[in-house]
C-alpha cells in the first residue's frame, strides 16, 4: 500500500522501528503513485476533515495542491482523499510491512490583487509556489525496495 499525505506526518504513522526518509523527485513520485493506483494500492490520507463545514480552507488547499501536482504530471484529485462517508484520516496510514508513505509539501506565496477589488479577502490570495513542491518517501528500514 502506498499512502499519500499533504504536509503532515504523525507519530501514529510510524510504529516502533527504524525508518528511512528519502527525498524523491516529482517524476519518481508520479511513477510510484501511478503504479500504486494501477494495482489498487493507493490510499490518500488527510489530517483534516475535508468534508466538515469548518474544513473548507483545508479542502481548498488540497484542491490547489492537486492542481499544482497535475502540472507536474502527478494525477491526484481531492476525491482521492475522500472515502465513502468522510475524508480518509491520516492515522490510517501506518508505515511498515510493505506500506510506504509519501508526504507532499509546498510553500504558499501571497498574491495581492489591485485595490479596486472590494473585499479585503478578495485582495489577498495565497498561491502555491510550484518550485517549492517537495516529496518525502517514508519507508520502514527493512523495506527499502521502491
Amino acid at each position: 500500500m502506498l499512502f499519500v499525505s499533504f504536509w503532515k506526518l504523525g507519530l501514529s504513522n510510524l510504529p516502533i522501528g527504524k525508518f528511512t526518509n528519502s527525498s524523491i523527485t516529482a517524476y519518481e513520485a508520479a511513477g510510484l503513485i501511478s503504479s500504486a493506483r494501477a494495482k489498487e494500492k493507493l490510499c490518500c490520507v488527510s489530517a483534516d476533515d475535508l468534508l466538515a463545514p469548518f474544513g473548507q480552507r483545508a479542502f481548498g488547499k488540497h484542491v490547489a495542491l492537486c492542481t499544482a501536482l497535475r502540472e507536474q504530471s502527478i494525477e491526484l484529485s481531492v476525491d482521492d482523499f475522500i472515502g465513502p462517508r468522510s475524508s480518509t484520516p491520516l492515522s490510517l496510514a501506518v508505515v511498515g510491512d510493505g506500506q510506504s508513505l509519501i508526504v507532499v509539501n509546498c510553500a504558499f506565496t501571497l498574491a495581492v490583487e489591485p485595490k479596486d477589488t472590494q473585499e479585503a479577502e478578495q485582495r489577498l490570495r495565497f498561491e502555491i509556489s510550484p518550485d517549492s513542491i517537495s516529496f518525502n518517501l517514508i519507508q520502514q528500514f527493512d523495506d527499502l525496495a521502491r
